[in-house]
């Protein structure tokens, strides 16, 4: 099986979001600091072991932000 064979359940969206850079940090401070707030665990028990190193992770998420 090819992924070209597995159905398309949606539609690409047409539209665009923009988030200022502030807004997306000031955002994550609140998730990792904030009391109250439930927590975003950046390294849960269930993650599996050291599979990629820090370069390797900087690097995904400065592409998924691109």
């Amino acid at each position: 099986m090819k992924f070209s064979d597995i159905p398309k359940f949606t539609e690409p969206a047409h539209y665009q979001i923009t988030i200022s850079w502030n807004y997306l940090v000031r955002k994550l401070d609140e998730w990792i600091n904030e009391p109250g707030i439930a927590q975003l665990n950046l390294n849960p028990d269930f993650q599996r072991g050291h599979v990629w190193t820090k370069k390797q992770q900087t690097a995904y998420v400065e592409y998924k932000l691109a």
